[in-house]
């Protein structure tokens, strides 16, 4: 939809990791150190959805954060909040944290001037459903959701299915991969951005 115009123009993205982490998860001596992880939970939950929210977006201009440790269990962030500016004129929202009674959630929220799509698959795979499309004509949604179900192969909403399966193929066809380091370095560029922000 996003390919094809089909959206409109895309104004605001938002990606929220809502997690929970006990005690005894960060027990293990390398897990949200700067040292060994190199953060918290940008790094180690956020950074998928985030990962996401560049794809949707495009490239990222700026970002803006507040990060911090409530807890005191970790050395490195737990919770963080950041707004990142696109070059596009869109605005981006993320929202991490692994200090979340209740249930968890992960979502990621796409709006366009025409179309909006929201994540609706489980809490650790919020992408590996059809995203929900909302329209002002609802009938409209109902049939681009209709469209998406014919078109989107259900074996690949499996979590890191598609891209693996991308990746092996171009080890044996010799050519790069739809993922390679530049879109890799682009979601990790933006968690540096949160750190030196916050």
């Amino acid at each position: 939809l996003v390919d094809d115009g089909r959206m409109g123009r895309l104004h605001l993205g938002i990606a929220d990791t809502l997690w929970h982490r006990d005690a005894a998860y960060f027990s293990v001596p390398w897990r949200a150190t700067w040292a060994d992880q190199c953060g918290g939970v940008q790094v180690s939950q956020a950074v998928h959805l985030i990962d996401a929210l560049l794809w949707y977006l495009g490239k990222p201009l700026s970002v803006f954060a507040h990060s911090t440790s409530f807890r005191g269990l970790t050395e490195c962030e737990e919770t963080s909040s950041a707004l990142v500016r696109f070059e596009s004129g869109a605005i981006g929202q993320i929202t991490s944290t692994v200090t979340a009674f209740g249930p968890e959630k992960s979502r990621l929220e796409i709006y366009g001037t025409e179309l909006s799509a929201v994540s609706s698959g489980p809490v650790y795979e919020a992408t590996a459903e059809a995203f929900a499309i909302g329209a002002e004509d609802t009938d409209r949604a109902l049939a681009i959701e209709h469209e998406l179900e014919e078109r989107v192969p259900k074996g690949f909403r499996m979590l890191h299915r598609g891209q693996v399966d991308d990746f092996l193929a171009a080890i044996q066809e010799v050519r790069t991969p739809l993922v390679g380091i530049p879109e890799c370095r682009e979601a990790l560029q933006v968690t540096t951005a949160i750190y030196k922000s916050s």
